[in-house]
C-alpha cells in the first residue's frame, strides 16, 4: 500500500548519499517511534510484527526497543517470533514454541485470535509468519 511519509524521509536520506553507513539503532529506533507516534495520534491501530528475531545480531537491543514502544502504550500489539530467544515478557501474550512440528499450527491460532480489524493486514501478516515458520 502506502509507505509513510517518516520512513520514506528516513530512506531518501539514505539514498541520496547523505549516509556512509548502515542506519544505527537508535536512528532505527527513533524512526519507528515516530511512525507509531504519527499513527497512533491519527487513531489507526499500529501492530509490529517482527519475524526471526533470532536472527538478529543485537537481539537485546530490538528487544529494548520493543519494550520502550509498548511502554508508549501506543501499539495495539508487538507480535514477535523466535526459534531459539526467549525474551522477557512485558505485558503482552507471548508463547513459546519448542516442538518446530507444530509451529505454522501455533502461529495461525495465535494470530487467528488477535483483534486486526483490516483483514488484509491479518491475512498477509499471517501468511508471511507461516510462510517463514518452517525456515522457508
Amino acid at each position: 500500500e502506502k509507505i509513510h511519509p517518516i520512513l520514506q524521509n528516513f530512506h531518501k536520506s539514505s539514498k541520496n548519499g547523505l549516509r556512509h553507513s548502515m542506519p544505527t539503532n537508535a536512528e532505527l529506533e527513533d524512526t519507528l517511534m515516530k511512525i507509531t507516534k504519527d499513527l497512533a495520534q491519527n487513531e489507526y491501530q499500529v501492530h509490529i510484527v517482527i519475524d526471526a528475531l533470532d536472527e538478529c545480531k543485537e537481539v537485546d537491543k530490538v528487544w529494548a526497543s520493543c519494550v520502550k514502544i509498548a511502554n508508549m502504550q501506543l501499539v495495539s500489539g508487538i507480535i514477535i517470533s523466535s526459534r531459539n530467544h526467549q525474551p522477557q515478557h512485558f505485558g503482552y501474550f507471548t508463547i513459546s514454541l519448542k516442538n518446530n512440528l507444530m509451529v505454522g499450527k501455533d502461529i495461525a491460532i495465535f494470530i487467528d485470535e488477535q483483534p486486526i480489524k483490516d483483514m488484509n493486514l491479518h491475512t498477509e501478516v499471517k501468511g508471511e509468519l507461516m510462510k517463514k515458520a518452517d525456515g522457508g
